[in-house]
């Protein structure tokens, strides 16, 4: 089968729809199947989460990748996707994220190719973007189908919306030899790592506040946070004004955290919400015990209380999260028991299976 996948951006510091995209895209073209990606990057950049070798890059080069795009860019676009899908001739098109399969949608109107919505946001986001909620409408009628990661982010949807999508979760997978256990490190102290951008989304700054009530108390704790976003200024002056320049690191984005996972003791995840919580989820794939918000929507799917992490709540969210983290800092059996339910946990979630789904829905959508 010929696979066109399409993204805004892939040499951008990646998110997880990228990381998601790379993931599929990698499988199915071990698969034996034809695998395209284009994108709006400028020619012969680097994708930052590898890609099999046989994967064909279309690269546009048209506007800025890392902002807003002008009417007259999206116009130039919208010209552009339409000739360039044509010329590629696939048998089935996939755009990831509204950015770009609500263009691609509109570019393929009259064609014969069919094109298949990839969201991997839920309803928070478009409640407070009205002009992409607008535009989200128009889904249903310029694609074949809408693919969700879980059946709670479906179900956030109205109606026409949701009779539109059917569920793939993101997938989830971790080389065999990086599941046994913690790598001892000479250092004596011990890690708490999260990862995620740094956007008003992923609430870090609840984290910071948390783990400075625990910072005295356990003095041979430290914090990682690795991710890039508008809120980096913000979240080191809270660091400086806490006194905490020793103990917490905010560093940038890497394509490959699994030394970090192994390194560490315990993942937090202090988000308002989340459409999937990926990387909870590889934190459970390595054997980390993981803390999260019972009110956020994607984490309290991955989190079974007590059984692979903990769920906190509260209305003072720094405080229940301090607390919740102390807990598990406080026991080494513990954070064993709970980090040890996690891999069988994430199970389903494994590329072989999600690959599988994937496979059918394309093979359905382009018949």
């Amino acid at each position: 089968m010929e696979i066109l996948f399409a993204i805004k951006s892939l040499n951008a510091v990646g998110g997880g729809a990228e990381r998601v995209l790379a993931e599929i895209s990698n499988g199915l073209a071990e698969r034996g199947h034809c695998v395209s990606i284009l994108t709006y990057d400028l020619p012969h950049g680097n994708s930052f989460y590898p890609l099999h070798r046989s994967i064909n890059r279309i690269d546009l080069g048209i506007g800025n990748t890392e902002g807003s795009s002008t009417i007259f860019e999206t116009l130039q676009r919208i010209i552009s996707l339409r000739r360039t899908v044509v010329q590629a001739n696939p048998d089935v098109v996939v755009g990831f994220m509204h950015s770009m399969f609500i263009p691609l949608g509109l570019a393929l109107l009259g064609t014969k190719f069919p094109v298949i919505a990839s969201e991997h946001i839920g309803v928070e986001h478009y409640r407070s973007h009205p002009y992409e909620r607008l535009l989200l409408q128009l889904t249903p009628y310029i694609t074949k189908k809408t693919t969700v990661i879980s059946e709670k982010l479906r179900n956030g949807f109205n109606a026409p919306l949701r009779n539109h999508m059917v569920v793939i979760p993101n997938p989830v997978s971790v080389p065999e030899d990086n599941r046994n256990g913690r790598i001892k490190s000479g250092s004596t102290r011990k890690r708490i790592l999260s990862v995620g951008r740094l956007v008003p989304q992923k609430d870090h700054q609840t984290l910071i506040e948390a783990y400075a009530m625990l910072a005295d108390e356990f003095r041979e704790w430290d914090l990682r946070i690795f991710g890039d976003g508008e809120l980096r200024p913000q979240l080191e002056t809270q660091v400086k004004t806490l006194g905490l320049e020793e103990r917490i690191q905010l560093a940038t984005t890497t394509p490959n955290v699994t030394e970090e996972y192994l390194y560490a003791q315990l993942f937090v995840n202090s988000s308002l919400y989340e459409s999937f919580g990926l990387a909870t989820a590889e934190a459970m794939t390595y054997r980390l015990p993981v803390v999260g918000f019972a009110d956020c929507a994607g984490t309290n799917e991955l989190i079974k209380h007590n059984h692979n992490g903990i769920l906190v709540q509260g209305a003072h969210r720094a405080k229940v999260l301090a607390d919740g983290m102390r807990h598990l800092m406080s026991s080494s059996e513990l954070r064993q028991s709970l980090g040890n339910a996690g891999p069988s946990s994430m199970a389903a979630f494994s590329t072989e299976k999600i690959c599988c789904q994937w496979e059918e829905l394309l093979e359905k959508e382009s018949s």
